[in-house]
């Protein structure tokens, strides 16, 4: 019965047990260890790269490459913005002084398009003197 009454042993955590620097000990030679193993060895990677292509060209086809007509992510295609331009330039026109009307015209791409008339590089607006039609 005296046999069975002996305590093991007790062991004591060094005090740097739980410490950053210890575990970055431990990692550090963790490391030292693989990088003196078989990675560094050209022909292990050869192996590595051929298992990693072999394995890539011997995958399953997916649903998608199987069946025609599945449904699939695709990039969504934005419409390409038309550039904006006039359809018809607006044209030189002469007239007397004093005439009481004068029509100049043009057409831009965009139907919707806020217009703008300027003289002597001053917007001009609607008002007695200026009529604008659309």
């Amino acid at each position: 019965s005296e046999e069975n009454d002996e305590v093991p042993e007790l062991q004591v955590a060094s005090p740097n047990w739980g410490s950053r620097r210890a575990s970055s000990q431990r990692r550090d030679d963790e490391g030292r260890q693989s990088k003196s193993g078989h990675f560094l060895d050209p022909k292990a990677l050869e192996e590595q790269l051929q298992a990693r292509r072999d394995s890539s060209s011997s995958r399953r086809t997916s649903l998608a490459e199987a069946i025609p007509g599945f449904p699939m992510l695709k990039h969504r295609e934005t419409p390409k913005a038309e550039k904006e331009k006039f359809l018809e330039e607006l044209q030189d026109t002469k007239v007397k002084e004093g005439q009481p009307k004068v029509v100049l015209k043009c057409t831009f791409c965009k139907a919707n398009a806020r217009f703008r008339w300027y003289k002597n590089k001053l917007e001009i607006f609607q008002g007695p003197k200026y009529n604008f039609l659309q």
